[in-house]
């Protein structure tokens, strides 16, 4: 398939999805970082995103990149802007599948459908490529619950990392450490709390 500029192979990533008896289909293989007590949601899943396919990362640089999270981490608007700058200093493409300035300037009206969002999910995941994940916390249930610990409200940044089409659900993951690894939201409820939406992945992928 050839190798990308930099990082892993496209046909690599592919073998990384996995599928259970069950209907999971998900991506295997992303490496946990905890964010810690910080807001560093976005720094934390950047990192997690480039050691999987493998992209050299200087996590202080990003940290630097990203350090107005640690006051603000509420404000997605903030994330889209903190995302555009480890683009350019990681030389990696990023995309906004669903843009939040779009809802804010559309009245709270996603200019992307539930049907569009579920084809994202799954044209992403079965390339074997994680979605970096925008959304407010805490209005819809997830398997497992939140922790009591921790943050329950506000903005927030998972990877989005499957699907189960039987069971209609995501699968994400969160930056919080062991226990956070594969977790599960409906897909309409994922749907209704997302903010953005974004693919951050080599050049040429």
């Amino acid at each position: 398939m050839g190798k990308l500029a930099t990082g892993v192979q496209r046909m690599e990533l592919v073998q990384r999805v996995k599928k259970t008896p069950e209907g999971d289909v998900y991506i295997s293989g992303v490496p946990m970082v905890d964010q810690g007590q910080k807001g560093y949601c976005v720094a934390a899943s950047c990192q997690r995103l480039f050691e999987y396919m493998r992209i050299p990362c200087d996590q202080h640089e990003m940290a630097k990149l990203v350090s107005v999270d640690s006051e603000s981490g509420a404000n997605i608007g903030t994330m889209q802007k903190s995302l555009a700058k480890i683009d350019g200093a990681f030389k990696v493409t990023f995309k906004p599948l669903v843009n939040p300035e779009l809802y804010y300037a559309n009245n709270g009206k996603r200019r992307v459908s539930e049907k569009e969002f579920l084809s994202i999910v799954k044209e992403y995941t079965d390339k074997g490529v994680p979605l970096l994940w925008g959304l407010m916390l805490g209005q819809k249930p997830e398997d497992p619950p939140l922790p009591n610990a921790g943050q329950t409200r506000g903005g927030h940044m998972r990877m989005v990392i499957g699907y189960n089409l039987a069971k209609n659900q995501v699968i994400f993951t969160d930056s919080w450490g062991a226990g956070h690894e594969l977790k599960r939201m409906a897909m309409l409820d994922a749907y209704d709390v997302t903010m953005g939406l974004y693919s951050m992945a080599p050049r040429g992928l």
